[in-house]
């Protein structure tokens, strides 16, 4: 049960990393804006969260662009 447990839990943290990676990629190409509130898209404009199947990347922010 052990190691069962040990490999679940490093595929769930090898799935995080590379999700952060593709998070922080998109965000970076959106540029410097601030965002409109505490939960932004990753992958900002012309994404339409409607049309798409992985609805533009919700992501959360806790610290806004102050520029």
């Amino acid at each position: 049960m052990r190691k069962a447990t040990k490999t679940v839990a490093t595929w769930f943290g090898v799935a995080a990393g590379i999700a952060g990676l593709e998070h922080g990629y998109f965000e970076i190409l959106q540029g410097n804006t601030k965002p409109e509130g505490l939960m932004i898209f990753s992958m900002g404009p012309p994404c339409d969260p409607e049309a798409i199947w992985n609805r533009c990347e919700p992501a959360m922010t806790v610290i806004p662009d102050c520029t």
